[in-house]
């Protein structure tokens, strides 16, 4: 008798150990993803983000463009609401957006990829979408000075006159010389993107959006 109450009081505690901790466990696939949608919960939609055009290693919902949080994070747009299916998202544009983790399954195997390694799209958080909304970038206007093919240097020229070195890599854009933009910006330290102007550190204009702007 006190063997047989002992057994079954130890099944009840297994029993409850694996309600409370049942993700520490290897459990089946499905279980497993309703513990990840417990574990991270929905994140509201409030979050600005940057569209951004990865390299051809990356592949979601919105091709190769993910979204770059202010924070520095990736996330790769895995899935979405039907509704946002008509949304246009643009690399160098703000977004407002809220999302759940989720986990990345096999919908986007058999579309055509480069097999590179890219370690911005492996540590990127996949994500379910559930709001999208774009938003103005910035108010501030410049002019597009692109001598790249001479010397390296891109800069934009703002209403005043004032030359910005820009650092546009991690948006991944194309832009043209002597086009008018909008943009969003932050002064920091770091190597100058230009290959031949001494010295090469100083302050560097980190675009965080930009967008056209109608020319003067």
């Amino acid at each position: 008798m006190y063997q047989t109450l002992k057994l079954f009081s130890l099944a009840i505690v297994a029993m409850l150990s694996l309600t409370m901790a049942g993700c520490n466990y290897p459990l089946q696939e499905d279980v497993l993803q309703d513990c990840d949608n417990q574990k991270d919960k929905e994140v509201p939609c409030s979050i600005t983000v940057t569209a951004v055009r990865m390299s051809c290693a990356g592949y979601g919902a919105f091709g190769n463009v993910y979204f770059l949080t202010d924070e520095g994070e990736y996330l790769q747009p895995w899935e979405m609401f039907p509704t946002f299916a008509s949304v246009q998202v643009t690399p160098g544009k703000r977004y407002v957006i809220g999302y759940k983790k989720v986990r990345r399954d096999n919908r986007y195997n058999d579309l055509i990829r480069c097999m590179i390694y890219d370690e911005r799209v492996e540590k990127a958080t996949p994500v379910k979408l559930t709001c999208l909304t774009e938003t103005a970038c910035a108010n501030t206007e410049a002019t597009v000075s692109d001598k790249r093919p001479v010397d390296g240097c891109l800069e934009f020229v703002l209403n005043n006159g004032e030359r910005l070195l820009a650092d546009i890599s991690h948006l991944n854009v194309t832009l043209e010389d002597g086009e008018r933009i909008r943009f969003a910006y932050t002064i920091k330290d770091g190597i100058i993107p230009c290959g031949t102007r001494i010295p090469t550190i100083g302050k560097v204009a980190k675009i965080i959006c930009i967008e056209k702007a109608s020319a003067d």
